[in-house]
């Protein structure tokens, strides 16, 4: 990566550039990103093939979320870890309320998987 200098200009394929790396390395290192990125393609592409596109763009609007949430908690983690290895009570109350943050994105997307079940089985009726 490219040292920071405050007096470089700033360039806007650059941070493109750093984010997509960012967002690739967040989705293909974390075990719990890992499965939610499979878990989300999974759901559009089920829904893909029942044509029921409101649920596809449903799920990938919560996956990106859950997906964001998780590599945000992952770049806390990482980060307080910078700070101290040693145990910390308030470290450990950033990296729980860090994940807290997942935990609730991750319930609203059951929910709504829970309601895509739902509608799935009433349209057999």
């Amino acid at each position: 990566m490219d040292s920071p200098n405050k007096y470089q200009k700033y360039n806007l394929f650059k941070s493109f550039k750093y984010a997509i790396r960012g967002g690739i390395h967040g989705v293909f290192t974390e075990p719990s990103a890992k499965i939610q990125f499979g878990l989300c393609l999974f759901l559009i592409l089920i829904n893909l093939l029942r044509d029921d596109y409101t649920f596809v763009f449903i799920h990938i609007i919560f996956g990106l979320f859950t997906i964001s949430q998780e590599i945000m908690n992952t770049a806390i983690e990482y980060l307080c870890d910078m700070i101290t290895m040693e145990y910390s009570e308030k470290v450990k109350r950033v990296k729980d309320l860090a994940a807290g943050s997942v935990l609730l994105m991750s319930i609203a997307w059951g929910l709504i998987i829970l309601l895509n079940i739902i509608n799935s089985i009433w349209s057999l009726f």
